[in-house]
């Protein structure tokens, strides 16, 4: 791929032709899926929509279509590492919310297990989403589809602040651990399930399930200003941390999701340093 240094959405380096294209035309809305399309990064106005961002958008136009249908069975999923912002669109609309582990296989596996539910919307934080019957994975097409829809009937980021007013500023950013081995990533992670960190309130650990998820290789630390998902490759030196706040303003949530990072950064590098 000559023309973007990795053909892949998630990163902003792949965006970098489509933002040219869209100054260049005068374009608003750019759209660009990876090789095997199922998923798609979205730049509104020169400005980059995260995976998070974009399922929130999709989240409540698909929810709010749903409702004016005049029907009260639906359903939402999410991975456990997605933004919460769906979860209080969800409580105040009556839509059923399940998290799965990470993996938009997952999504599918349960959206064919709860046929009695209708399946309104799934989506995961790396630019995954999908809705309706017609398949059960990913779908960028699909997804194309939906933002352009969105993008008609309102302005995104003026809608996406208006969600944030009303729901509460949710920010989330996605850290890349690398480490020397496999051997030292998993050691880490290890560690990190007996931590003493002060700030660290509580150690969820999904490797035997919980509340409903079924089990997976990864942990929840629980701090007064938000939570990190650390997650390991298992098989590369490779571990990820979900970093994830909420405030009531946009300078709190900002720092919020700062004096997080630098956390968990200070925790893995004291393991390190042992």
């Amino acid at each position: 791929f000559p023309t973007a240094k990795t053909p892949n959405p998630e990163d902003d380096r792949a965006l970098e032709l489509l933002k040219k294209y869209m100054e260049r035309h005068n374009v608003d809305l750019g759209l660009a899926t990876d090789p095997d399309a199922d998923r798609v990064g979205v730049v509104f106005k020169d400005i980059r929509l995260t995976g998070n961002q974009v399922g929130v958008l999709l989240s409540k136009m698909l929810i709010d279509g749903y409702l004016e249908s005049g029907r009260n069975k639906g359903m939402l999923v999410k991975t456990i590492v997605t933004t919460d912002m769906v979860r209080p669109m969800c409580e105040e609309s009556g839509i059923q919310l399940f998290e799965v582990p990470t993996g938009f296989k997952f999504i599918g596996d349960l959206v064919e297990k709860h046929k009695e539910l209708d399946f309104v919307f799934g989506f995961e934080e790396s630019c995954g989403y999908l809705t309706g019957d017609l398949a059960r994975d990913k779908d960028a097409v699909l997804a194309c589809g939906l933002v352009a829809k969105a993008a008609v009937n309102f302005d995104l980021l003026d809608r996406m602040e208006e969600l944030y007013k009303k729901y509460g500023y949710y920010l989330e950013k996605l850290i890349n651990f690398d480490f020397k081995s496999v051997d030292q990533a998993l050691d880490v992670y290890a560690k990190l399930k007996q931590t003493e960190a002060k700030e660290v309130k509580e150690v969820i650990d999904y490797s035997k399930g919980y509340n409903g998820v079924i089990p997976n290789d990864t942990l929840r630390l629980e701090f007064n200003s938000g939570r990190i998902f650390v997650r390991p490759s298992g098989t590369e030196p490779k571990m990820k941390a979900y970093v994830m706040v909420k405030a009531d303003t946009k300078e709190q949530a900002v720092s919020n999701l700062e004096q997080l990072e630098n956390k968990i950064k200070s925790i893995v590098n004291e393991i390190l340093e042992r």
